[in-house]
Protein backbone atom coordinates (compact mmCIF):
# COMPACT_ATOMS: atom_id res chain seq x y z
CA UNK A 1 0.00 0.00 0.00
CA UNK A 2 1.00 3.34 -0.99
CA UNK A 3 0.83 6.70 -1.04
CA UNK A 4 1.63 8.74 -4.29
CA UNK A 5 1.89 11.94 -3.22
CA UNK A 6 5.77 13.43 -1.90
CA UNK A 7 5.64 14.53 1.75
CA UNK A 8 4.00 12.49 3.27
CA UNK A 9 4.82 9.38 5.73
CA UNK A 10 3.27 7.04 7.61
CA UNK A 11 3.36 7.16 11.78
CA UNK A 12 3.43 3.81 13.62
CA UNK A 13 3.94 3.86 17.35
CA UNK A 14 3.63 1.19 19.91
CA UNK A 15 1.28 1.52 22.59
CA UNK A 16 3.98 2.40 25.20
CA UNK A 17 4.52 5.35 23.06
CA UNK A 18 0.74 6.28 23.96
CA UNK A 19 0.19 8.04 27.10
CA UNK A 20 -3.86 7.69 28.44
CA UNK A 21 -4.64 10.64 30.63
CA UNK A 22 -8.13 10.74 32.21
CA UNK A 23 -9.19 14.39 33.21
CA UNK A 24 -11.77 14.18 35.98
CA UNK A 25 -13.97 16.46 38.40
CA UNK A 26 -11.30 15.36 41.35
CA UNK A 27 -8.30 15.96 39.23
CA UNK A 28 -6.12 14.71 36.69
CA UNK A 29 -4.51 10.98 36.25
CA UNK A 30 -2.64 8.99 33.70
CA UNK A 31 -3.71 5.72 33.68
CA UNK A 32 -1.32 2.78 32.54
CA UNK A 33 -4.08 0.91 30.39
CA UNK A 34 -3.75 -2.55 29.54
CA UNK A 35 -5.95 -2.26 26.20
CA UNK A 36 -8.35 1.36 25.71
CA UNK A 37 -10.86 0.51 22.29
CA UNK A 38 -13.45 3.11 21.32
CA UNK A 39 -15.70 3.49 18.02
CA UNK A 40 -17.97 6.11 15.97
CA UNK A 41 -21.14 4.45 14.67
CA UNK A 42 -22.68 6.52 11.91
CA UNK A 43 -26.67 5.13 11.28
CA UNK A 44 -27.38 4.86 7.24
CA UNK A 45 -30.34 4.51 6.05
CA UNK A 46 -30.97 3.29 1.97
CA UNK A 47 -33.13 4.81 0.22
CA UNK A 48 -35.37 3.07 -2.93
CA UNK A 49 -38.16 3.82 -5.01
CA UNK A 50 -39.41 2.12 -7.54
CA UNK A 51 -38.21 0.58 -10.88
CA UNK A 52 -34.97 -1.22 -9.48
CA UNK A 53 -34.03 -3.17 -6.45
CA UNK A 54 -30.73 -1.00 -5.61
CA UNK A 55 -30.67 1.88 -3.61
CA UNK A 56 -30.36 5.66 -4.64
CA UNK A 57 -29.39 7.42 -1.51
CA UNK A 58 -27.97 6.80 1.72
CA UNK A 59 -29.23 8.96 4.64
CA UNK A 60 -27.43 9.72 7.71
CA UNK A 61 -29.03 9.44 10.43
CA UNK A 62 -27.45 9.36 14.52
CA UNK A 63 -23.85 9.31 15.58
CA UNK A 64 -22.83 7.71 18.75
CA UNK A 65 -19.45 7.04 20.11
CA UNK A 66 -18.24 4.42 22.41
CA UNK A 67 -15.20 2.99 23.96
CA UNK A 68 -13.99 0.35 26.44
CA UNK A 69 -10.44 0.73 28.76
CA UNK A 70 -8.94 -2.63 30.53
CA UNK A 71 -6.44 -2.06 33.40
CA UNK A 72 -3.67 -4.93 35.36
CA UNK A 73 -6.43 -5.56 38.25
CA UNK A 74 -6.41 -2.26 39.67
CA UNK A 75 -4.51 1.09 39.89
CA UNK A 76 -4.88 2.68 43.28
CA UNK A 77 -2.75 5.22 45.12
CA UNK A 78 0.47 3.97 46.45
CA UNK A 79 -0.13 4.87 49.86
CA UNK A 80 -2.98 2.41 49.70
CA UNK A 81 -1.68 0.14 47.72
CA UNK A 82 -1.14 -2.95 50.64
CA UNK A 83 -5.15 -1.83 51.74
CA UNK A 84 -7.06 -4.22 49.98
CA UNK A 85 -10.59 -2.16 50.94
CA UNK A 86 -9.15 0.46 48.90
CA UNK A 87 -8.18 -0.95 45.92
CA UNK A 88 -11.23 0.00 43.54
CA UNK A 89 -9.38 3.79 44.34
CA UNK A 90 -9.89 4.54 40.30
CA UNK A 91 -13.80 3.70 40.07
CA UNK A 92 -14.80 5.15 43.85
CA UNK A 93 -12.66 8.15 43.85
CA UNK A 94 -12.27 9.63 39.76
CA UNK A 95 -15.22 7.90 37.56
CA UNK A 96 -18.07 7.05 39.47
CA UNK A 97 -20.48 8.26 42.68
CA UNK A 98 -20.70 5.16 45.13
CA UNK A 99 -22.66 7.59 47.54
CA UNK A 100 -25.03 8.46 44.87
CA UNK A 101 -25.98 5.08 44.40
CA UNK A 102 -22.73 4.57 41.73
CA UNK A 103 -24.02 6.80 39.31
CA UNK A 104 -20.49 8.20 36.94
CA UNK A 105 -18.94 11.23 36.92
CA UNK A 106 -18.41 12.65 33.16
CA UNK A 107 -14.76 12.83 32.69
CA UNK A 108 -12.46 13.27 29.65
CA UNK A 109 -9.84 10.89 27.92
CA UNK A 110 -6.90 12.75 26.32
CA UNK A 111 -4.53 10.71 24.23
CA UNK A 112 -0.70 11.88 24.74
CA UNK A 113 2.40 11.22 22.65
CA UNK A 114 4.80 10.11 25.46
CA UNK A 115 6.94 13.18 25.99
CA UNK A 116 10.33 11.55 26.99
CA UNK A 117 13.49 10.75 26.30
CA UNK A 118 14.49 7.61 25.49
CA UNK A 119 16.69 6.95 28.23
CA UNK A 120 13.71 7.46 31.00
CA UNK A 121 12.41 4.89 32.27
CA UNK A 122 9.60 3.42 30.06
CA UNK A 123 6.82 3.07 33.41
CA UNK A 124 7.29 6.86 34.16
CA UNK A 125 3.82 8.37 33.28
CA UNK A 126 4.26 11.73 34.54
CA UNK A 127 3.98 14.30 32.02
CA UNK A 128 2.94 14.19 28.42
CA UNK A 129 3.66 15.06 24.67
CA UNK A 130 1.28 16.25 22.56
CA UNK A 131 -2.90 15.85 22.49
CA UNK A 132 -3.51 13.62 19.47
CA UNK A 133 -7.46 13.03 20.41
CA UNK A 134 -9.29 13.68 23.19
CA UNK A 135 -12.37 11.82 23.82
CA UNK A 136 -15.15 14.42 25.33
CA UNK A 137 -17.40 13.55 28.06
CA UNK A 138 -17.74 10.21 28.93
CA UNK A 139 -19.52 8.07 31.63
CA UNK A 140 -19.31 5.01 32.37
CA UNK A 141 -22.03 2.57 31.30
CA UNK A 142 -20.61 -0.41 33.95
CA UNK A 143 -17.84 -2.23 34.91
CA UNK A 144 -16.76 -6.06 35.11
CA UNK A 145 -13.67 -8.13 36.45
CA UNK A 146 -12.11 -10.87 34.98
CA UNK A 147 -9.95 -13.66 37.21
CA UNK A 148 -9.32 -16.42 35.00
CA UNK A 149 -7.39 -19.44 35.32
CA UNK A 150 -4.07 -17.86 34.20
CA UNK A 151 -2.47 -14.86 33.58
CA UNK A 152 -3.53 -11.45 35.79
CA UNK A 153 -6.44 -10.34 36.70
CA UNK A 154 -8.08 -7.28 34.91
CA UNK A 155 -10.69 -4.54 35.21
CA UNK A 156 -12.48 -3.60 32.04
CA UNK A 157 -14.56 0.05 31.78
CA UNK A 158 -16.94 0.15 29.32
CA UNK A 159 -18.26 3.52 28.84
CA UNK A 160 -20.19 6.34 25.79
CA UNK A 161 -18.74 9.82 25.11
CA UNK A 162 -20.12 12.79 23.25
CA UNK A 163 -17.33 14.00 21.10
CA UNK A 164 -13.91 13.60 19.45
CA UNK A 165 -11.68 15.85 18.74
CA UNK A 166 -8.53 15.49 17.27
CA UNK A 167 -5.83 17.76 18.97
CA UNK A 168 -6.12 20.44 21.06
CA UNK A 169 -4.34 23.46 19.10
CA UNK A 170 -6.23 23.13 16.02
CA UNK A 171 -9.44 24.54 16.54
CA UNK A 172 -10.50 23.69 12.37
CA UNK A 173 -10.54 19.87 13.55
CA UNK A 174 -12.34 20.37 16.56
CA UNK A 175 -15.34 17.99 17.67
CA UNK A 176 -17.65 18.41 13.89
CA UNK A 177 -18.60 21.87 14.98
CA UNK A 178 -15.22 23.75 12.97
CA UNK A 179 -15.51 25.49 9.67
CA UNK A 180 -13.91 23.22 7.36
CA UNK A 181 -10.22 23.06 6.96
CA UNK A 182 -10.30 23.17 3.54
CA UNK A 183 -12.71 25.44 2.45
CA UNK A 184 -13.63 24.99 -1.28
CA UNK A 185 -12.98 21.04 -1.20
CA UNK A 186 -15.97 19.34 -0.19
CA UNK A 187 -18.96 19.59 -3.23
CA UNK A 188 -21.34 17.84 -1.21
CA UNK A 189 -21.63 21.52 1.28
CA UNK A 190 -23.74 23.85 -0.10
CA UNK A 191 -22.72 27.16 -1.20
CA UNK A 192 -19.21 26.11 -1.56
CA UNK A 193 -19.00 25.39 -5.24
CA UNK A 194 -15.84 23.17 -4.85
CA UNK A 195 -13.88 20.15 -6.24
CA UNK A 196 -13.54 16.74 -4.43
CA UNK A 197 -9.30 16.78 -3.61
CA UNK A 198 -7.72 14.50 -6.54
CA UNK A 199 -4.10 15.06 -5.47
CA UNK A 200 -3.82 12.42 -3.07
CA UNK A 201 -4.82 8.82 -4.29
CA UNK A 202 -4.28 5.78 -2.16
CA UNK A 203 -3.53 2.39 -3.54
CA UNK A 204 -4.04 -0.60 -2.32
CA UNK A 205 -2.14 -3.27 -3.26
CA UNK A 206 -0.11 -3.48 -6.18
CA UNK A 207 3.22 -1.63 -5.95
CA UNK A 208 3.94 1.28 -4.73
Amino acid sequence: MGVIKTGYTLVAREPIDIQVEFDTPRGTVYVPVKELTFKKTQAMTSEHSSGTALPYHLTEGAIDYEGEFKIGTWFTSEADHTDAEKWEFLLYYYLERPYDEGRPFEFNINLHERDRPDDVDATNYDGGGGIWMQLQRCKLTGDSFNMGESGTLSRTYPFKFLRRVFGTDHPELGGGFAEDPMPGTDPFLSGQGGEKDTSVVTRIGGND
